[in-house]
């Protein structure tokens, strides 16, 4: 069995309520959507970890189980582009309780001396993936993401350290490994 530590995250759980609607909002064709289980916001990406950083991160999570709002939609969105989609998103506001939320994981993620992404950090979650060779969309759906406005506001119960496992091609699946509850979630 692989190492739980190869692919690590820190991501926030969507409530059972967010979870549902988000499963309900259309992906493009030909994506494949997540699974419902798997649906999630990353707050922070590691990658590979050392075994006593990783148990010392989930012993961590307490501390930054903060409460939040509900994050408003803002849209879906094809990334990197429309042209050369890899991902089918929902993109989410960005508060100032969520922005304290994911400096105090930069600050907590430099004291075990874990890397902090330079990427400008822009909330989402990944709703379906399209593979490499499946091209672009076709314009039904693309007309569809770029004009989808009503989506639902995000609710988290948790915060959490996820492994992603899986091999090429299966598509990606997520392991939790720790977790702690947001206080009200």
């Amino acid at each position: 069995m692989p190492s739980p530590w190869n692919r690590c995250f820190i991501a926030l759980a969507p409530d059972a309520r967010t979870r549902e609607r988000l499963a309900d909002l259309p992906i493009a064709r030909p994506a494949r959507r997540v699974a419902f289980d798997d649906l999630h916001l990353t707050v922070a990406f590691l990658g590979p970890v050392r075994p006593d950083q990783g148990h010392a991160l989930a012993h961590a999570l307490p501390e930054l189980a903060a409460p939040l709002p509900e994050l408003a939609f803002l849209n879906l969105a094809l990334w990197p582009s429309a042209a050369r989609p890899q991902v089918q998103v929902a993109q989410y506001d960005y508060p100032e309780a969520l922005r304290a939320l994911v400096a105090h994981v930069q600050t907590v993620l430099r004291r075990l001396q874990l890397p902090v992404e330079t990427r400008k950090f822009r909330p989402h979650v990944t709703l379906a993936r399209l593979r490499r060779d499946a091209g672009g969309c076709d314009a039904q759906s693309l007309q569809m993401i770029e004009t989808w406005r009503d989506g639902p506001p995000a609710g988290f119960e948790s915060i959490g350290l996820y492994s992603s496992v899986g091999e090429p091609g299966t598509g990606a699946r997520y392991r939790l490994l720790a977790d702690a509850a947001l206080p009200g979630g």
